[in-house]
């Protein structure tokens, strides 16, 4: 049996986890197989910009700790994984990419955030990736919609 040098999964019913395998085999030739109960789908990202309240900077330098470690395993608890994170000048003081089930449970880690006390704001933006943009470009472009133009003949 050769070794597989690409694989494509295509999920074959939104309800299932049931996925079509597209293989190439070293042999040059393409192999479809089913897999079942493939867990590893791609999840959606989001960003997380945190701002911390005055008490927030008052308990971390009162008793400094790594508070990523500890959103982590809440975004863990929420089905999700912390892909980076960082802290950082201006607005927000903490930045972080995590991958999320859903947009529930991706509310459910802000509100969790927000709700906590020591963070000033929160806000929570889904990612697309390049390849979600493309696809959301062609949908744009198919959409049919014309902007309206004011009286002023700027579109509105």
């Amino acid at each position: 049996m050769g070794a597989f040098i690409g694989a494509e999964f295509i999920p074959k019913s939104k309800t299932g986890q049931t996925f079509l395998m597209d293989l190439t085999c070293c042999c040059g030739l393409a192999h479809d197989s089913r897999v079942r109960n493939f867990k590893e789908a791609k999840m959606p990202h989001y960003l997380h910009q945190i701002a911390y309240a005055a008490e927030g900077w008052g308990a971390l330098i009162a008793q400094p700790q790594d508070r990523v470690e500890v959103v982590k395993t809440a975004v863990e608890k929420l089905g999700g994984k912390v892909e980076n994170a960082w802290f950082a000048f201006g607005e927000y003081d903490v930045i972080l990419i995590t991958e999320m089930p859903n947009n529930v449970s991706a509310a459910g880690i802000s509100i969790a955030f927000a709700g906590g006390g020591a963070c000033k704001s929160v806000q929570t933006t889904p990612l697309l990736s390049r390849e979600e943009a493309q696809q959301a470009l062609k949908k744009a472009s198919e959409s049919g919609y014309k902007a309206m133009s004011s009286a002023k003949g700027r579109a509105a």
